[in-house]
């Protein structure tokens, strides 16, 4: 499943049969999950959230919808609509002094703690209509498997990652890397009653991105999969890949990573 499909945000309920028959050992996290094999995947715990966020000061959460004067997001209404175990939840950044919606199904709590699945978005980050929520039945289909998921509904064309310059159409730093890696899990987890295993999954721009987390940081993810995403974007055709996402957004591949070969990419 590993491709460039920068361009197909129809993930529709028919691609869901698909992603049903390889997800259940997300859910069940007995199994690295992958296109690649995730490096230092052993067991839960290997790499804390603490470890891994050393002295980056962490993310604060909170629970409910904020900001009622301002337009209501399309995926809302899936969430209200939902069962009591799905939640609305915003997440401050300090990296990027902004706060972050998320989407979270949330494990029976009678059950003890349990895993967290990462799942990224498609180009517009959840803002527009590529994302896990509205293209798939996801919340039904993680409501019974009694684990917890976690949906960041921002993001757009910004390939969740850390950006080496500023880009006003996307509101200013692009540090999701730091955010969803290092400032989140910590509080979040513990807010969820997490048992320290935790899995990444992305689909076209962010299946790009839940290639490079557990790369960047082996041992954090006991699982990881990518649907139609780039792996290795250094490359001429990948890099072209990148560009024409980015322009959706107004930025360019040398905004968020600089030249192709340089330091960074």
């Amino acid at each position: 499943f590993l491709a460039c499909g920068f361009t197909n945000h129809n993930f529709t309920r028919e691609n869901m049969k698909l992603l049903r028959s390889i997800a259940a050992p997300i859910a069940a996290l007995g199994i690295a999950l992958s296109t690649v094999a995730v490096p230092g995947v052993a067991h839960a715990a290997d790499l804390t959230p603490a470890a891994v966020a050393g002295d980056t000061p962490l993310s604060t959460i909170t629970e409910g919808a904020k900001y009622p004067g301002e337009p209501t997001p399309r995926w809302r209404a899936y969430v209200n609509a939902a069962d009591d175990r799905v939640k609305e939840m915003w997440a401050y950044s300090p990296s990027m002094d902004r706060d972050v919606p998320l989407v979270v199904i949330t494990a029976d709590e009678s059950a003890g703690p349990r895993p967290v699945i990462y799942l990224l978005n498609g180009g517009d980050g959840g803002e527009g209509a590529a994302n896990w929520v509205m293209q798939t039945d996801v919340i039904d289909f993680y409501l019974e498997k009694n684990v917890n998921v976690v949906i960041p509904m921002e993001g757009k064309f910004s390939y969740y990652t850390d950006w080496v310059q500023e880009n006003a159409a996307l509101g200013g730093k692009q540090m999701w890397e730091t955010f969803l890696v290092k400032e989140l899990p910590g509080p979040l987890e513990a807010e969820l009653n997490a048992d320290g295993q935790r899995a990444i999954a992305g689909m076209s721009m962010s299946a790009t991105t839940s290639l490079l987390f557990p790369q960047h940081y082996p041992g954090f993810y006991d699982a990881a999969a990518s649907f139609s995403g780039c792996a290795s974007t250094s490359q001429p055709l990948p890099w072209e890949y990148l560009k024409l996402t980015l322009d959706r957004g107004n930025a360019t591949p040398e905004q968020m990573w600089g030249p192709r070969g340089g330091e960074v990419n």
